[in-house]
């Protein structure tokens, strides 16, 4: 079974934008890995992605076995966001791997 496909097809084609204070909130370094990490995913520029808060309604009637509607502040969105994400990424090589 693969638990993360649709999650994975759904996050891979998002540019997720990132505000100031939540940049602030998660911290320099934290900041500087997600961007290494997920290289094009996200943006300081509004207009150029979505803010994780505006969608999270979205992402937790989707895929509500991997969100929570309780999860409010942007910052846990984000990291949430991203850990799910890093578990999709992870699902998908162990499945290459065993094929």
């Amino acid at each position: 079974m693969r638990f993360y496909d649709d999650f994975y097809r759904y996050a891979k084609q998002m540019r997720l934008y990132v505000n100031e204070w939540t940049r602030k909130e998660i911290g320099r370094d934290t900041w500087k890995e997600l961007l290494k990490e997920f290289v094009g995913q996200l943006t300081i520029d509004r207009a150029r992605g979505s803010s994780l808060n505006s969608i999270w309604e979205e992402l937790v009637g989707i895929f509500p076995y991997l969100f929570s509607i309780e999860t409010a502040n942007e910052a846990d969105q984000l990291l949430e966001f991203f850990r799910v994400y890093r578990e999709a990424r992870k699902e998908r090589k162990q499945n290459r791997h065993e094929r």
